[in-house]
């Protein structure tokens, strides 16, 4: 299980710290969404070649980290949502997707990835 308050605090500082990059490094200042995309494929590409629990650890943080810029970035320069919004979004769409989580019940596989395709239909009908 997740160790949800030291999580929180932990995500809160990396948060915090983003905010005093966003305001003194050049490097995010000038780093387009673009070029954080590449960054980003290449973080996957690091974590596919890594060998080691250590490996893995810190390019899974790289790749939250990056994923983190690309969404920040991604507001300032093309006016998406805010971070707050997509962390919204994603958390709605799971929930959406996984009601039985909330509901406390148990599923088979097979019913997992039937509730789970039959609301992606039914979110992609909403949408037309």
């Amino acid at each position: 299980m997740i160790n949800i308050p030291n999580v929180l605090d932990v995500f809160k500082e990396l948060l915090e710290f983003t905010n005093l990059e966003l305001e003194s490094c050049p490097w995010i200042a000038e780093l387009t969404f673009t070029e954080i995309m590449k960054e980003l494929q290449s973080e996957v590409k690091e974590i596919e070649e890594a060998r080691t629990p250590e490996e893995i650890s810190s390019e899974l943080g790289d790749l939250f980290r990056d994923i983190l810029l690309a969404m920040i970035i991604a507001h300032r320069d093309l006016n998406t949502v805010s971070l707050e919004e997509i962390l919204l979004l994603i958390l709605n769409k799971i929930k959406r997707r996984k009601p039985w989580i909330l509901e406390g019940k148990k599923v088979s596989m097979k019913e997992a990835v039937q509730i789970w395709e039959n609301a992606k239909k039914k979110e992609k009908v909403g949408s037309s």
